[in-house]
């Protein structure tokens, strides 16, 4: 089992999201295929749930900033 920290995008909209896993083969780039992967060879982890409140105040400074 390994512990990895995620970064995640700023700004980002509050929302559920689905949090996938693939592997990649170092030597040419290609997925790895696995047991219980889907058709694009992704892996589901678990669900996030994400809250931003800097989304929207930076939505806001934008609009703020065209009326001037």
């Amino acid at each position: 089992r390994e512990t990895r920290a995620l970064t995640l995008p700023f700004p980002m909209r509050s929302g559920v999201y689905r949090l996938m896993l693939v592997v990649y083969d170092w030597r040419d780039g290609r997925r790895i295929p696995a047991a219980q992967t889907d058709e694009n060879t992704m892996l589901f982890l678990r669900e996030i749930t994400v809250k931003s409140w800097s989304y929207n105040r930076s939505l806001d400074n934008l609009d703020s900033s065209d009326e001037r």
